[in-house]
């Protein structure tokens, strides 16, 4: 369930060190728990551009492009996660749900 409160508590995270890389996640994770996958795109993207070394925000965006229906491009995210970080088991979890969907030509929400 979405709370107003962490979105606060992020954005007061960021605005402390606005290249904090677990607030920046966990901002994209708020706004993508509360279906709003612009900004969940948007803070995973920056997560990406300011820390390419980090598998997170790989992740992070993946599980957008899955619940707008592109498993082919969530998996793609989700493999470079996992090439960034190979025992990272939330994005090697997440592949494995995209290739199914691919193939099935399903989507679904990603719980955080």
């Amino acid at each position: 369930m979405f709370d107003l409160g962490q979105r606060s508590d992020r954005r007061a995270a960021l605005a402390q060190d606005p290249d904090d890389v677990q607030a920046i996640y966990g901002l994209g994770w708020t706004f993508h728990s509360a279906a709003e996958e612009g900004p969940a795109e948007d803070a995973f993207n920056q997560l990406i551009h300011s820390h390419p070394e980090s598998p997170l925000g790989h992740r992070g965006l993946g599980s957008v492009r899955m619940a707008r229906g592109d498993a082919r491009a969530a998996r793609e995210s989700f493999e470079e996660a996992l090439r960034l970080q190979p025992g990272f088991a939330a994005a090697r979890s997440a592949s494995s749900r995209s290739c199914t969907r691919a193939s099935s030509g399903l989507s679904f929400r990603t719980a955080s």
